[in-house]
């Protein structure tokens, strides 16, 4: 039978608001784009092309360095993963408040914003979560993933707020430190697994059955080499399924508030509230329900 352990706190739902936070500021820091467009192409004259560039480059590169952070987090830990995430994303999207050529947006913003964000984002943030939770990891995986809806949600109402009273140089300034602050305490707050502080995933020590169970799919999980999971069909349709959804869902919200805005006439705060309730449906209220 299984017992609880002797401490009163699990610290994983501490490792579940990490994750939250951390998500929270990386995801509403990347998402914040579109709000951020139309005062861009106002500013500079740039083409509507020339600045998805980086935009695209950043699409790019994010899943590059989001593999990158799944080998820092088996070598390193998530903790201090997230960390150089948050310093480098902070320092990269501060960085974008000087820009004053086509080419370094697209340097900053499609190659170093990435490689921050990447660091800081979905891979060492949910799978750390996962670890620390067995019975209850669809539940708390799902809480944390609201981090990054919520994120998007309030950061572009932000946004939006700063740009009309701040201007964007000043804008990107203070977004490059709420990303710095905010994943640094959200990494803070994680540890990679329960076994690290003496305790089992979800508090409760497991049954001897159970904790043979886990030691079998564990060693047959270290089995998988890359060149093994790459022939997996299923794999691949898993694959296939994000890139859909990266393609048909990113490409569209990217131009969403300069289209309406800027082509339709819509008031600038009407397309900003409803790109935020966009992301109200999909990635909260959809990923708890």
């Amino acid at each position: 039978m299984a017992e609880e352990t002797r401490r009163r706190f699990f610290y994983g739902y501490v490792v579940v608001i990490g994750a939250w936070l951390a998500m929270f500021v990386s995801a509403g820091t990347q998402f914040s784009f579109g709000i951020f467009f139309p005062a861009l192409l106002e500013d500079f004259g740039w083409t509507r092309g020339m600045l998805s560039l980086g935009f695209t480059l950043n699409l790019l590169f994010m899943p590059v360095f989001g593999l990158l952070s799944g080998y820092l987090v088996d070598r390193i830990g998530p903790r201090r993963t997230v960390i150089i995430g948050a310093i480098i994303g902070g320092i990269a999207v501060s960085l974008l408040s000087t820009v004053t050529q086509i080419w370094q947006f697209i340097l900053i913003y499609g190659v170093l914003v990435p490689t921050g964000i990447g660091l800081s984002y979905t891979v060492p943030t949910v799978s750390t979560v996962r670890r620390w939770f067995m019975k209850k990891a669809g539940r708390m995986v799902a809480i944390a993933w609201t981090g990054s809806g919520l994120g998007i949600v309030f950061l572009v109402i932000a946004a939006h707020a700063m740009i009309d009273s701040w201007g964007w140089r000043t804008s990107y300034l203070a977004f490059g430190v709420i990303l710095l602050v905010g994943a640094v305490i959200g990494g803070l707050l994680l540890k990679k697994d329960p076994e690290s502080v003496g305790t089992y995933p979800d508090g409760v020590k497991p049954s001897e059955e159970e904790l043979k169970a886990r030691a079998d799919f564990a060693v047959r999980g270290e089995k998988w080499s890359v060149r093994e999971v790459i022939r997996v069909p299923s794999w691949w349709l898993l694959i296939g399924a994000q890139l859909g959804y990266q393609v048909a869902m990113l490409g569209f919200l990217a131009h969403l508030i300069t289209w309406g805005a800027i082509d339709l006439g819509i008031p600038l705060g009407t397309m900003v509230l409803i790109y935020s309730y966009v992301f109200v449906l999909s990635a909260v209220v959809g990923r708890l329900f």
